[in-house]
């Protein structure tokens, strides 16, 4: 009864009537049509994004991969010459010297031997207490590993987010003398003068955006040293909670 009222009101009859249901359906196909296309132009352009992104991010990688196995055979070479020479301090400082100078990789290099105790370092203003026992990430991964060690990023004593790489020594009887290692600052003001610490960084960047985690690189077996894989680690508690102490 109603719907018989409001249609003598608004007039209508039955050429009316379909004329709406026309129209009616158009705009219901035309909506449609809009939210279907915009679903599908969406997928594309994510899909797009994720293989740039993806390719840039492979590239960043191999790059990275590929200062790492330079700086991991650097280091190599002078862990086999130091295991012929781990007590002649004079050698040993002059190793120290030319991996952090010559090639610009590390901000410092550093010889500790079995125990923790810094043996020699470089450069002489990070003044590193030679009596002390180091415990901290890059020295514990390094002693109890025995093998080439690439820490995840971490925070030192002087606030720097630093990656620790290293290599074990070995004397002639491949008896563990210590191990010899290298410390990249990735957040200091000229990092993007050094190609491997922009790469770390960079690949940090990435990680950081995509899921907020860390990269940690590190070696799969001793009897491939320059193999490596990486395992993030879920970023988690404060900022004071996070940062591992070190004298590096």
């Amino acid at each position: 009864m109603k719907l018989k009222k409001l249609i003598f009101c608004l007039k209508l009859n039955l050429r009316k009537l379909i004329l709406f249901l026309a129209i009616f359906s158009i705009a219901i196909l035309f909506i449609a049509s809009l939210f279907v296309n915009y679903s599908i132009q969406k997928k594309e352009l994510l899909d797009t994004s994720l293989s740039v992104n993806m390719e840039y991010a492979t590239k960043i990688a191999q790059k990275t991969d590929s200062q790492i196995q330079t700086v991991l055979k650097q280091l190599n070479y002078s862990a086999t010459l130091l295991g012929d020479s781990f007590n002649d301090e004079q050698f040993k400082q002059s190793e120290v010297d030319r991996l952090k100078f010559q090639s610009n990789y590390f901000d410092s290099v550093i010889i500790s031997d079995k125990y923790g105790h810094v043996l020699n370092y470089s450069p002489s203003k990070i003044a590193i207490n030679k009596n002390v026992v180091n415990t901290t990430l890059g020295f514990k991964q390094s002693i109890e590993m025995q093998n080439t060690v690439i820490t995840s990023p971490y925070y030192s004593i002087k606030n720097n987010l630093i990656v620790f790489i290293s290599q074990p020594i070995f004397d002639k009887n491949k008896k563990y003398l210590g191990f010899i290692g290298g410390a990249i600052y990735l957040k200091e003001k000229k990092t993007d003068e050094k190609e491997l610490k922009s790469l770390i960084a960079e690949t940090q960047k990435i990680l950081d955006k995509a899921k907020n985690k860390k990269i940690i690189h590190q070696n799969k077996s001793a009897r491939k040293k320059r193999q490596l894989y990486k395992k993030l680690n879920v970023l988690s508690g404060s900022e004071e909670t996070n940062k591992t102490k070190t004298n590096i």
